[in-house]
């Protein structure tokens, strides 16, 4: 199986090198739909060898969105953490952005779960804030922490559904769930067993 593993991983390289030089130099129609066949081979080749080593670098997006029940970019930005401590850096990175906005006179951006990983912040500095937090004994509502995580992690699985042209899937699970005439993201802190069960239902359908 070594073999085989090893086989694979130097087909693979070889595809991404010659899809990477396609992308740049594609002018014609012969050339994209070449593009688009070495697309779906270094897919497949991905696949198997994710079925092989289990290794989730290999795996596509929604595999990993659907395994570490997070966004892509939180996955490559932050690994594989608890999803508590993946709050925590990210509600840290908000406050942050916050305070350098403010005091860069910044008042039309509006920072939340959904945009932070467009901005930049030193992992260094998101530590030593929660380190400051935790010196000075500032928990959070353990509740309202869960809900606020359940409804992000239901906001990242409708973008992959939506990404996907499935997003009348979602509508659908939400009128099952909440009724016809609710919207999920207007949920509240009392409905978060209704969300707990949405959010279970997009993941598995992902």
């Amino acid at each position: 199986m070594e073999d085989q593993i090893l086989k694979l991983k130097k087909e693979l390289k070889n595809l991404v090198s010659w899809g990477n030089v396609l992308r740049e130099t594609c002018i014609s129609e012969k050339d994209y739909m070449e593009e688009q066949k070495i697309d779906k081979k270094i897919n497949g080749i991905r696949a198997k060898l994710f079925q092989l080593t289990g290794d989730y670098k290999y795996a596509t997006v929604e595999a990993v969105v659907k395994h570490y029940r997070r966004p892509y970019w939180d996955y490559r930005e932050y690994g594989a953490i608890s999803l508590t401590e993946l709050y925590k850096r990210k509600q840290a990175k908000i406050e942050l952005i916050k305070r350098r906005h403010k005091q860069r006179g910044i008042t039309h951006l509006t920072v939340d779960m959904k945009n932070i990983h467009t901005f930049h912040v030193e992992k260094e500095v998101i530590e030593a804030y929660l380190m400051n937090r935790r010196n000075k004994k500032m928990p959070l509502n353990r509740r309202k922490r869960q809900f606020n995580m359940l409804m992000h992690e239901m906001w990242t699985y409708a973008f992959y559904f939506d990404c996907s042209d499935r997003f009348e899937e979602v509508r659908e699970l939400v009128r099952k769930v909440f009724g016809s005439n609710k919207k999920a993201e207007d949920a509240k802190l009392n409905e978060i067993r209704k969300v707990i069960k949405l959010t279970k239902m997009l993941r598995e359908m992902l």
